[in-house]
């Protein structure tokens, strides 16, 4: 998450598992020391400190005095056919430039940051699609989850939506809200293999238009063979009013068991969240359990490394989630103490991911693990400017090598700084997020000066500088609310709503760089449930240590967060959320077991507010699942919610 002195290192000088030496840069012993010493002091250092000249991790290649990006040439060429392009983005502009700049341009997000820095011209926005003048009927079926695994899942589901709106989908003919849908359900296998070609799985299911969600279900041990390749999932669906027809297809993964004998972590696509089977209960007949990952990003070298008993302290916290950063050299022992603790853990390949030698060994290594939950590949591509296709490749690597080719027995994630710079391609021949299940946001607002670099003193527009936070306000509410919205957003509009998921990293750290200050425990509150209520579905902050009053303020969170979860991202949950005041965010959730109302003010003054009731919200509210702050309070008055927040104050009750 941090840009510091280490990622200029050779990722090669960090890795124990790779014996090839010829893929990276020479780094010094005493930098690989100066790495491992304790990562409060380092892991925090920005790239301020960095010396540009020996970062090695760009993906430009020097061609003189000019710097040309090879993956946007690629790019150049995969748009050549227009065919490659959705429908629902036609006729919009495909023009792709590649980034130019002098070699001592320094550029963060595609922007130059330093004094004297000419503008260049910033690209890789992300195409909206073009707002549709009549209904647009966006008909979508996936596998209920990621993957199906034999012996675990006899029967298979199919997850149906027919969502009407006017961004992305087919024009409807002669819409009636009542209209329903007849569905066919087929699956085939490769297109050498005809004897899957049009398996019928259902037939004449009933779809109502505008609904998301219908999960019909099937025999899947009886109609399909476990294996790494995908299946295609093939669904047409009729109006018999009107006789149009609209189809559409998606993958299915059918996996053998862990030949490995590691964990198996699914994707529930209803919700987007993980399913895994509790570390203290028995593998062999523990059933799948909803997972929310709740933990820090925490420094193995120099921390860890030489006191296990951290680990204890972390459970103590009610963490149930470590993401080691590297290097890690001598891991093993930690990971066994993790697995004891019962204790997740991700596996970063942050320095490594580029060098798929080392990709390769590493998964070998780690894949058998009980307790790996996600596979993370690399660390705010978009800002580093790597390669476009860098992810996308360690990511299929990764799959191969772990059991399946679109999926594999755990998701792949990445992490990305800027706002908007590369999440995809007009021709989606490349983009940051390609092939991973998981796509983290870093948006770091507390403290910055979002409009002059209190590092470079330079200013900060779209098109240039580096404050700390691409394109933020400096308001955690605003920033961290728009972030995931626009993450989300963009999986929908790829047609990916259901299977590239959100996860947030909140702030932990400050008093360095472009942070003059550190969040306190109520701000570092704010963010993640920010974050939660507006579709998150995993928190993974940077960094740990941190400061005692976040970590008390995080471990509080932490005993609520099971609960607050179970409403906020059961399947077929209703909800509404909405911002009666600038600086307060509401969200009502009705799920099976109730209805909860969470309020959060993000602001540095209490606030008292009256806002008009929700149809979700038909509920009276009596029990507190979580406050921070003193003298919050949410009252139903005849059809208005009556809310009190201390300043950065948060309720949830139900």
């Amino acid at each position: 998450m941090e840009r510091t002195v280490q990622e200029k290192r050779s990722y090669d000088s960090h890795d124990p598992l790779l014996s090839d030496k010829s893929h990276g840069p020479e780094g010094s012993e005493d930098e690989v020391v100066e790495v491992a010493k304790h990562n409060h002091t380092i892991w925090g250092k920005h790239r301020a400190s960095t010396d540009r000249n020996n970062r090695y991790y760009t993906s430009r290649m020097i061609i003189g005095s000019i710097i040309v990006s090879t993956s946007a040439l690629v790019a150049l060429y995969c748009i050549s056919s227009r065919a490659l392009t959705p429908s629902y983005f036609k006729g919009q502009s495909t023009e792709v430039k590649p980034v130019v700049a002098s070699a001592d341009i320094d550029l963060w997000c595609g922007k130059p940051y330093k004094h004297g820095s000419p503008t260049v011209s910033v690209g890789g926005q992300f195409p909206v699609p073009t707002r549709s003048s009549q209904p647009l009927l966006h008909f979508k079926c996936w596998p209920g989850i990621q993957p199906f695994v034999e012996g675990e899942d006899s029967v298979g589901s199919v997850i149906l939506d027919a969502n009407i709106g006017h961004e992305i989908g087919t024009p409807i003919e002669s819409f009636r809200p009542n209209d329903r849908l007849l569905v066919d359900i087929k699956i085939s296998g490769s297109d050498d293999d005809e004897s899957l070609r049009g398996l019928k799985l259902l037939s004449g299911t009933t779809l109502p238009v505008n609904s998301s969600g219908t999960t019909p279900t099937f025999e899947l041990g009886i109609s399909l063979k476990p294996r790494a390749e995908p299946y295609r999932l093939e669904c047409t669906a009729l109006n018999p009013r009107t006789l149009q027809k609209f189809s559409t297809s998606s993958s299915l993964q059918y996996l053998p068991p862990n030949p490995y004998g590691g964990s198996v972590v699914k994707t529930d696509l209803r919700t987007g969240g993980l399913l895994v089977k509790p570390l203290d209960k028995d593998i062999k007949t523990a059933q799948y359990e909803p997972f929310f990952p709740y933990g820090f990003y925490t420094g193995f070298g120099g921390y860890i490394e030489h006191d296990l008993s951290k680990l204890d302290h972390i459970k103590a916290k009610g963490y149930n989630l470590v993401h080691l950063v590297p290097p890690f050299d001598g891991v093993e022992p930690a990971l066994d103490k993790m697995a004891e603790l019962g204790i997740w853990f991700i596996y970063s390949m942050r320095w490594s991911f580029q060098n798929m030698t080392s990709v390769e060994q590493q998964v070998m290594a780690i894949r058998s693990r009980p307790n790996l939950l996600l596979w993370y590949t690399s660390d705010e591509p978009d800002g580093w400017n790597y390669a476009l296709d860098a992810p996308k490749l360690a990511a299929e690597k990764i799959k191969e090598l772990d059991g399946g080719v679109d999926r594999g027995y755990h998701p792949v994630s990445v992490v990305l700084n800027c706002e908007d710079y590369w999440f995809k391609d007009f021709a989606e021949c490349f983009r940051y997020t390609e092939k991973s299940d998981v796509v983290f946001h870093d948006t770091y607002p507390v403290g910055i000066n979002p409009t002059h670099s209190i590092v470079y003193d330079t200013e900060c527009t779209r098109t240039y500088g580096d404050c700390g936070c691409d394109n933020c306000i400096g308001d955690v509410g605003y920033d961290i609310s728009t972030r995931v919205t626009q993450f989300r957003d963009r999986a929908r509009w790829l047609g990916k709503e259901r299977t590239l998921s959100v996860w947030t990293v909140p702030q932990a750290f400050g008093a360095e760089a472009f942070w003059p200050r550190k969040p306190s425990g109520k701000e570092f509150v704010i963010q993640a449930l920010v974050a939660v209520m507006h579709g998150s579905l995993g928190i993974n902050p940077w960094l740990y240590p941190t400061t005692e009053e976040i970590d008390d303020a995080a471990s509080r969170l932490g005993s609520a967060m099971p609960k607050l979860v179970s409403f906020i991202h059961s399947p077929g949950t209703q909800h509404a959320v909405w911002t009666p005041l600038p600086t307060v965010y509401v969200g009502c959730f009705a799920s099976g077991q109730g209805v909860m109302i969470m309020a959060i003010n993000t602001g540095p003054e209490r606030v008292h507010t009256t806002t008009p009731t929700r149809r979700v919200c038909d509920s009276r509210f009596g029990e507190t699942i979580f406050e921070s702050g003193d003298g919050n309070s949410i009252k139903r008055e005849d059809d208005n919610i009556v809310i009190e927040l201390d300043t950065f104050g948060v309720l949830a009750v139900f």
